[in-house]
């Protein structure tokens, strides 16, 4: 698919949330499996899509554009529509799309972290409990045996069913935490 500009609106309050994207197919999926997930990084448009549900939100192509001019259509877009219906939070474009951190930057990510500001994390963390979806999560990445649903195949690891569907591993991950439906036609759970 074209890059281009796309909006998804609510049609229900007829307020928008513009975006641009090198893939518009691929980042319309990332919006849905963020959006089903509880996970979206637009707050507002996860509020929305959660009390109004998937089906009252429409996606579509505005226009189709060369890649060096995303950044300035979108804006235009965004510019379109009055602040109160939009969604649109953050500030415009994707300000890395071809650029790369200097290896100074990287080095200055990577390095771990002073111990000030570790003790500031470990205070801000002490006494949070996890909610019991996260306990649950964490406990069944834990373990190690999978089966095909509906069926008693059954694998002792990730690795063996993957090897079974003849997938990578990360691609049978997919479908055991539910980003993905299907893994060659199987769909896998932890034992």
């Amino acid at each position: 698919m074209q890059p281009g500009i796309y909006v998804i609106t609510n049609t229900v309050t007829h307020k928008v949330y513009v975006g641009q994207a090198v893939n518009i197919r691929r980042r319309w999926n990332d919006h849905k499996a963020h959006l089903r997930r509880g996970v979206h990084a637009n707050k507002y448009l996860q509020s929305a899509w959660n009390k109004y549900g998937e089906a009252l939100f429409l996606f579509e192509v505005v226009e189709n554009c060369p890649v060096a001019d995303l950044v300035a259509r979108e804006q235009e877009w965004v510019s379109f529509f009055p602040q109160s219906l939009r969604y649109n939070i953050g500030s415009i474009g994707a300000p890395m799309r071809g650029r790369k951190h200097t290896p100074e930057a990287i080095q200055k990510m990577k390095a771990p972290k002073s111990k000030e500001v570790a003790v500031k994390i470990s205070k801000a963390l002490t006494g949070k409990k996890h909610t019991p979806e996260h306990a649950r999560k964490t406990g069944l990445a834990k373990r190690k045996a999978v089966r095909v649903r509906g069926t008693n195949i059954v694998f002792d690891s990730i690795k063996d069913a993957a090897a079974f569907a003849g997938v990578h591993v990360n691609n049978l991950r997919e479908n055991l935490y539910g980003r993905s439906r299907t893994c060659k036609g199987y769909v896998f759970e932890f034992v």
